[in-house]
């Protein structure tokens, strides 16, 4: 046991700070430790992590250690080989920041004279909900972090176009920036991001903040940009789309929960030759649309919530995608005042549609309500049928409420739940 490298006690409920002291004083070898969902550890915890720990320990998880606070963070500074720090949902506020890269004794916990905490070793920082974290944080520790590779800001309510400013001038290492949720984030922030062409940034997701048509044309002068996120975005338009359509270099695209866009900001994008991920959740495309989008290297689409998509509509993007491999639909439920695409009423038609999809492996279906279920269930059985090596799920959800198909800013593209079961 003492060359353990790995301790994953994740959601172990009982888990407290004297048992996670007593296992670092056994345990001299490890470099990750996972302790999310311990909801008695806390400061204590911390800073046995940070007395044993040292130089060796890589990875640390505290994911919703609700404990966990600026006091702990003072004692993460010792952690100076640290490589990745999950903070998500602890109470963790600028002070502790401060306190934990270096910045001295800010926040209760004090940081002394001990060097300069994690400043040169730290690649990933996660700090996905933890609303006390300010452009405070931004423009002084968290700037510091020079090494920085990745960074989830997700949630961080309180971070502006000014905190992303300080960020953008600082973090020239930065590959993946998460700012979902950041509701005062804009503009004017994404325009930062790109006037300092961050050379490395090629995944940003800018979901549920206020960024229109004037930021996305910024983005071209991100060279590295393959991924982005734009879901639940009330002020990008069409116009905004003919933008995003010029960035050639892009691979993923999430446009979630997006019921302003229409058919003609969706023909903008069919110079993305490189793209290779499509959502489209909740999004008004058409069959007139759906025949616009020439999209040759797409391998994975979701028209989950595009209503307006028919048989013909899939038929279009299958025989214009012919590298297409997992696909998602959704069925609606008629109870619910909501009628669902034509293909729903004949599963022969969803057959024929996907007919020049050769390179198609998998199909989600997702039905909502007991009439949906019925027909997506048909559908399931036909295609298995027809195409014996294709993999399809089938999932029953709840209705959504009238006029909100696309369900709350989802995070991230909605995926099959765990109890969806593949249809054989």
């Amino acid at each position: 046991m003492r060359w353990l490298e790995q301790l994953d006690l994740g959601e172990l409920a009982l888990v407290t700070d004297s048992g996670v002291a007593a296992l670092l004083v056994t345990l001299p070898a490890l470099t990750q430790v996972d302790l999310s969902g311990c909801e008695r550890v806390s400061a204590a915890a911390a800073a046995a992590l940070g007395r044993a720990g040292g130089p060796r320990l890589r990875t640390l998880s505290l994911e919703r250690c609700a404990d966990v606070d600026d006091v702990a963070c003072a004692s993460l500074r010792r952690l100076r080989g640290l490589h990745a720090l999950v903070l998500r949902e602890c109470a963790v506020s600028d002070a502790g920041l401060h306190a934990m890269v270096g910045g001295g004794g800010g926040g209760g916990g004090g940081g002394g004279g001990d060097g300069l905490g994690l400043c040169g070793s730290l690649r990933t920082l996660n700090l996905i909900m933890c609303p006390r974290v300010t452009d405070v944080a931004l423009c002084g520790p968290v700037a510091q972090l020079t090494a920085l590779v990745q960074l989830d800001l997700a949630g961080c309510v309180a971070v502006t176009d000014a905190g992303l400013a300080a960020l953008a001038r600082a973090l020239r290492a930065l590959a993946g920036l998460n700012l979902q949720m950041c509701e005062r984030v804009g503009d004017a922030g994404v325009a930062a991001l790109a006037a300092a062409r961050l050379p490395r940034l090629a995944c940003l997701n800018v979901a549920g903040t206020q960024v229109s048509e004037v930021g996305a044309r910024t983005l071209h002068a991100l060279p590295a940009l393959t991924a982005l996120n734009l879901t639940a975005c009330r002020h990008v338009n069409d116009a905004a789309l003919r933008a995003v359509g010029e960035l050639s270099h892009l691979r993923s695209l999430s446009l979630l929960s997006n019921p302003q866009l229409t058919d003609v900001g969706f023909a903008s994008l069919t110079g993305l030759h490189a793209l290779v991920s499509l959502d489209l959740y909740g999004c008004n495309l058409t069959d007139t649309g759906a025949r616009a989008l020439v999209l040759p290297a797409l391998t994975d689409l979701n028209l989950g919530g595009c209503r307006a998509v028919t048989a013909a509509g899939v038929a279009a993007l299958a025989a214009a995608a012919p590298r297409l491999a997992r696909l998602k639909l959704r069925w609606f439920d008629p109870a619910a005042g909501v009628a669902g695409a034509p293909y729903c009423e004949d599963p022969r038609l969803l057959v024929k549609a996907l007919a020049p999809a050769a390179a198609l492996r998998g199909v989600s279906l997702v039905a909502e309500g007991a009439a949906a279920a019925a027909a997506a269930a048909a559908a399931a059985r036909a295609l298995t049928a027809e195409r014996r090596r294709l993999k399809v799920a089938l999932e029953m959800v709840s209705p959504l409420p009238p006029g909100d198909a696309a369900g709350v800013n989802p995070p991230c593209p909605p995926a099959a739940a765990a109890s969806a079961a593949p249809v054989e």
